[in-house]
């Protein structure tokens, strides 16, 4: 995965179990800055020395948009990086 420099602020949260949480809100579109962020946290969790032992997507719904998910592409490249997630139902 080349150079790609990850900081540990890019985690929004971590549990007790040293877990990344991610949450997006409404429906995800297939994108660039998203990819990229699937491949940080995809590194973070499988580096050592980085404080971070897995990560979890959650997808809740927009309370703009009404919309919630993710592009299916977006959801294989999670599965595909090791990281699970949680689609939260309204």
């Amino acid at each position: 995965m080349g150079s790609t420099r990850v900081r540990r602020s890019d985690v929004d949260i971590r549990d007790l179990d040293r877990v990344a949480h991610e949450v997006k809100s409404g429906y995800v579109k297939y994108q660039s800055s998203i990819t990229r962020q699937i491949e940080k946290d995809a590194i973070l969790a499988r580096t050592e020395g980085t404080g971070i032992n897995g990560a979890v997507w959650h997808f809740v719904a927009s309370d703009r948009s009404g919309t919630i998910g993710a592009d299916p592409r977006i959801l294989d490249l999670v599965e595909e990086n090791g990281i699970n997630y949680v689609i939260h139902l309204p």
